[in-house]
């Protein structure tokens, strides 16, 4: 499959006027990404098929189309977030076709979003920074008008404990049942939060959702973005959330989140109580990965599938005080 996806790939780059470039697969996760190095730097994405199947499906079309228009909103306020290309025929996404896979495949062309991970090298300063970008993104959400047709999913209580969330179907008999109880029960903890704020423009609207560690980079003092896959409605307590979630067992976490709220606070008003529901968004985040988990056949047998649960468990007692 790694071969015929490079020749697919090098098929696409044809409709966007590219030749004789080099390509080098950098992931396929969500979708197959492959770095394009011609006199320019470019990233090409091909989605995986759309099987329609799945409690979450961002693959419609009508989902990956919403995707590159909010990405082309975000771009033209200045925000560092991969600008979506239009291909010869004016197309944001098109289908490139070879001979061993006649159905083909979407394809989406980026430009390269230069800057460097800092991982391990996350200062409250750079945290800072990561929320005032926060803060102007979901600025510009709260006045973004959607177009017509424009579809992302909704990051809300029903995703995370409806009926069809993995966590409360048949698939979380691999959880035991005093965990499978637990992590149930903080659909309260976060329904209370979610209540309490509304669905307002000032507290939900279009979000990352998925902003960690891995999908934001620092180019010189600026804070860009990457990974949009799974953007969507959510709200922006959330958002924050999810990009302190891994820091959490850091010995400067504290400091971590102080700072990351002070950046947003310099571009956006925070709500009342913000640390309470803070942490029932990270409590959210912890859950939204066990339904991550439990609904991925190979993540359900990894080896390190206990592992990830043990920490999703810690993370929700901690949060939570339970």
């Amino acid at each position: 499959m790694n071969s015929e996806l490079l020749t697919l790939a090098q098929t696409a780059l044809q409709q966007y006027g590219i030749a004789n470039a080099r390509l080098k697969r950098i992931n396929d996760t969500e979708n197959a990404l492959f770095r394009v190095d011609t006199d320019q730097r470019y990233t090409l994405r091909v989605y995986h098929p759309d099987t329609g199947t799945g409690y979450l499906n961002l693959l419609s079309d009508a989902a990956l189309h919403s995707e590159l228009v909010w990405l082309r909103s975000l771009h033209s306020i200045g925000l560092g977030v991969p600008e979506p290309l239009p291909a010869q025929d004016g197309a944001l996404i098109i289908r490139a076709h070879t001979p061993q896979m006649p159905d083909g495949r979407r394809c989406a062309l980026f430009r390269w979003v230069e800057g460097r991970f800092r991982d391990k090298s996350l200062t409250p300063t750079a945290l800072e920074q990561v929320g005032a970008f926060l803060a102007r993104m979901h600025n510009h959400a709260e006045s973004f008008i959607p177009p017509e047709g424009f579809w992302r999913y909704r990051w809300d209580w029903e995703r995370e404990f409806g009926t069809q969330a993995p966590l409360m179907t048949e698939q979380a008999n691999l959880l035991s049942p005093e965990r499978r109880a637990l992590f149930r029960s903080m659909g309260l903890v976060v329904r209370q939060s979610m209540d309490a704020l509304g669905e307002s423009p000032a507290n939900f609207g279009l979000i990352h959702s998925d902003l960690h560690e891995e999908n934001y980079l620092f180019h010189g003092k600026e804070v860009r973005a990457i990974d949009f896959a799974e953007c969507g409605w959510g709200y922006y307590l959330f958002d924050l959330a999810v990009a302190l979630y891994f820091l959490r067992n850091r010995p400067n976490f504290a400091d971590l989140q102080a700072a990351a709220l002070r950046g947003y606070q310099q571009q956006r008003a925070l709500p009342a109580d913000v640390e309470k529901h803070l942490h029932a968004f990270y409590v959210m985040r912890a859950i939204d990965l066990t339904n991550y988990v439990l609904d991925e056949d190979g993540l359900r047998t990894d080896a390190d599938c206990p592992r990830w649960l043990d920490s999703f468990e810690q993370a929700i007692r901690r949060f939570s005080g339970k």
